[in-house]
């Protein structure tokens, strides 16, 4: 089976400033950097910290219910095979 991994946001920051929030798939803070960000929300003058964060956690919300579904219908098919099978 595919292993599932769950989205959380996290942040990059510059002299204790947050300049972006991101959303990726690390489990721990030496993973940030190893894993992929998904996508990036930098924080500016025309996006603030909290409307980035708001769009940010709205953006991993959508993609863990993707992760959900996904891990769902891999189930569902396991089973339907397994259902298969057992009439053959």
């Amino acid at each position: 089976m595919i292993p599932i991994r769950e989205y959380v946001t996290a942040h990059s920051s510059v002299n204790k400033k947050v300049v972006e929030i991101f959303v990726t798939d690390a489990r721990t803070n030496n993973e940030i950097d190893d894993r992929p960000k998904l996508v990036s929300f930098p924080v500016c003058t025309m996006y603030d910290e909290e409307l980035q964060r708001a769009r940010a956690e709205q953006y991993c919300e959508f993609m863990n219910k993707i992760v959900r579904a996904t891990k769902d219908a891999y189930e569902q098919n396991a089973l339907l095979d397994i259902l298969k099978s057992d009439n053959s």
